[in-house]
C-alpha cells in the first residue's frame, strides 16, 4: 500500500511539473506602449475612396483627408501622440500590417474570418451597405442579380467589395482593378456595365458624375459584412483595447456621425472622383 501512495505521490509530482514545463510562455504585448513611447501612430490607407480618405490640395500642397483619416487623427490625439498617415494600394495593406510596418489601417475594412486569421479588428465603428453603381442608360436593364449574368462589374482588387460579388453575384464578369477611381473611370466610358461600391462612395460619384445612378438591384448581404473596423498586427490586444474604448466614446457623443456629414460635404465641394 506504501508503494502505491509513492507511486500515486511521485505522479502528482510528475503533472505538476509537466504542466508547468508544458505551458506556452505568452510574448509581451507592448503594442500600446511601443506607439505611446515612439510618439507616433502610424497609420496606412488607399486614399482614392472619398469621402472616406482622399487626397485634397490644400494652399498648393497636398493632404490625405476623410472620415476615416478624422478618425484616426482623433485617436492619435486621444493617446497623446502624432498621427503619421502612409498612401498605398488597397491591396498592400494587410500584408503591411502583418509585416508590422504599421501600427493600424484605416480603409474600409470589413474583419472578414480570412482576414482575422492573420490580422485584428477593433469593433466596427461604421456600418455601410453596398450598391450597384451604373451608367443611367443601363440601368432600366440591370433589374435583378440575374440580370448582372455576363455583365461586367467592376470592382476595386482585394476589397470587401470583390468578395461580395464572388459570393452573391457569381455568374457576372468580375473585372478587379488597383484603385477605385479606375474602376470608376472605366464605368464612365462604357467598357464595363456596373460597379459594386459601398452607398457612401456611391453618393460622391453620382454628385460629381450626374450621368451615374445606382441600379435597383437588392444584394441583400449580412450587416456583419458591411460593418467597417479598424485593422491591427496580430496580438495587438492592448492598442485595440484603447482604441475601442476611443471609439465608444466617440460614438456616445455623436462624433463619428458628425464627422461623416462634415467629409460628405468636404469631398463634394472639393469635386473629389
Amino acid at each position: 500500500m506504501r508503494k502505491l501512495f509513492a507511486w500515486i505521490a511521485i505522479a502528482s509530482v510528475l503533472v505538476v511539473c509537466s504542466s508547468v514545463f508544458v505551458r506556452p510562455v505568452l510574448a509581451k504585448d507592448d503594442s500600446l506602449q511601443r506607439v505611446l513611447k515612439s510618439g507616433v501612430l502610424r497609420v496606412v490607407t488607399a486614399a482614392d475612396n472619398p469621402p472616406k480618405e482622399f487626397h485634397l490640395m490644400r494652399d498648393g500642397k497636398d493632404e490625405i483627408v476623410g472620415f476615416d483619416i478624422d478618425i484616426a487623427k482623433h485617436i492619435a490625439e486621444s493617446l497623446g501622440v502624432r498621427l503619421e498617415i502612409t498612401d498605398m494600394q488597397f491591396k498592400g495593406i494587410v500584408p503591411s500590417i502583418r509585416n508590422g510596418e504599421f501600427d493600424m489601417a484605416m480603409a474600409g475594412f470589413n474583419p472578414t474570418e480570412e482576414r482575422k486569421r492573420v490580422v485584428a479588428f477593433s469593433h466596427s465603428y461604421h456600418v455601410l451597405p453596398f450598391v450597384l453603381l451604373a451608367r443611367k442608360d443601363m440601368a432600366d436593364s440591370l433589374t435583378s442579380v440575374s440580370s448582372l449574368d455576363g455583365k461586367s462589374v467592376g470592382v476595386q482588387m482585394g476589397s470587401t467589395q470583390e468578395k461580395i460579388l464572388d459570393e452573391y453575384v457569381p455568374r457576372c464578369r468580375k473585372i478587379a482593378l488597383g484603385k477605385l477611381p479606375e474602376v470608376i473611370m472605366e464605368l464612365n466610358e462604357g467598357t464595363i456595365d456596373a460597379a459594386l461600391v459601398g452607398w457612401l462612395t456611391a453618393q460622391n460619384y453620382m454628385h460629381n458624375y450626374p450621368e451615374l445612378t445606382v441600379a435597383d438591384i437588392d444584394i441583400v448581404v449580412p450587416e456583419d459584412k458591411t460593418g467597417q473596423a479598424i485593422v491591427f498586427p496580430k496580438d495587438s490586444h492592448a492598442l485595440v483595447d484603447k482604441v475601442n474604448d476611443i471609439l465608444a466614446d466617440m460614438k456616445a457623443k455623436g462624433e463619428i456621425t458628425q464627422l461623416l456629414e462634415k467629409n460628405i460635404a468636404l469631398a463634394r465641394e472639393a469635386g473629389q472622383n
